[in-house]
C-alpha cells in the first residue's frame, strides 16, 4: 500500500481526501492547528511547515493542499506561500519524495475570458494569484533540475455536501427546494467558478497514481 502525505489537513478538500482515500493509501495527515476529524487507521501530526524532511520520509506522494488562504492579510499572502511551498518541495527533495500534487488556483487566470487552458498567458490579480503562479514555476524548476515529477492543479473553488449555512450554494439549493428565486445578495460583475469535491479528489488520486508533471 503506496504511503502519502496530505497538508493542510484541516481544509475541506483534504478532510474529503483523508475519508475517501484511507482505505487504498497509508496516509499522513498534517496541519498548522489540532485535526478536528480523526480515523484510527491515519497518522495525523501538527506541524508548522519548517520540518517537514522527518515527516516526509518513507512517504510515496504529498498531496500539498496548505496555504495561507486569499482573505487574510494581503500583504503576508504572497511571501508566506511561497515560502511553505518551497519548504515542501526541499523538504520531498531531501526526504526522497518524488512525486507532489500541489494545489495551484484557477485565479491565475485572472478574469481571462472562459474556458481556459494551461497553455494560455496567466493573468494574476491579486497576491494569493501571484504567489500560486510563482510557486508553480518553482515547481517547473524542481522538474527540470532534480527530476522530481510535481503536479499543479489550477482547482476552481470547492463545494461540497459540508458547505457551511449560509454559503451561496446552499442558499441557492434551499430556495430551490422551496421553489422560490434563487436571490444573489451582491451585486455588480463578481463571477464564481466551481468544481465539485469528489472531481478534486479524482485527480489528486489520479496523479499519485501517476507519478507524472502536468498542469490542470
Amino acid at each position: 500500500m503506496n504511503k502519502i502525505v496530505i497538508t493542510g489537513a484541516n481544509g475541506l478538500l483534504a478532510r474529503n481526501l483523508i475519508e475517501n482515500l484511507r482505505h487504498e493509501f497509508m496516509i499522513t495527515a498534517v496541519s498548522r492547528s489540532e485535526i478536528d476529524c480523526r480515523y484510527p487507521d491515519v497518522k495525523y501530526v501538527c506541524s508548522d511547515y519548517e520540518d517537514l524532511v522527518a515527516i516526509f520520509e518513507g512517504h510515496d506522494a504529498v498531496i500539498h493542499l496548505a496555504a495561507t488562504r486569499p482573505y487574510r492579510t494581503m500583504d503576508s499572502i504572497y511571501q508566506s506561500n511561497i515560502t511553505l511551498d518551497k519548504n515542501v518541495f526541499d523538504s520531498a527533495y531531501l526526504s526522497g519524495v518524488n512525486n507532489i500534487i500541489y494545489t495551484s488556483t484557477r485565479s491565475v487566470y485572472g478574469s481571462s475570458p472562459v474556458p481556459w487552458s494551461e497553455r494560455q498567458p496567466v493573468c494574476p490579480e491579486n497576491d494569493y494569484a501571484r504567489a500560486k503562479i510563482s510557486s508553480e514555476e518553482l515547481a517547473e524548476r524542481y522538474v527540470k533540475n532534480k527530476a522530481m515529477c510535481i503536479t499543479s492543479l489550477r482547482l476552481a473553488q470547492i463545494y461540497s455536501d459540508e458547505e457551511y449555512t449560509g454559503s451561496m450554494l446552499n442558499r441557492f439549493f434551499e430556495q430551490a427546494r422551496c421553489g422560490k428565486d434563487l436571490y444573489v445578495s451582491v451585486v455588480g460583475g463578481i463571477t464564481r467558478v466551481y468544481l465539485y469535491q469528489r472531481c478534486s479528489e479524482c485527480h489528486s488520486t489520479g496523479f499519485v497514481r501517476a507519478n507524472c508533471s502536468w498542469y490542470l
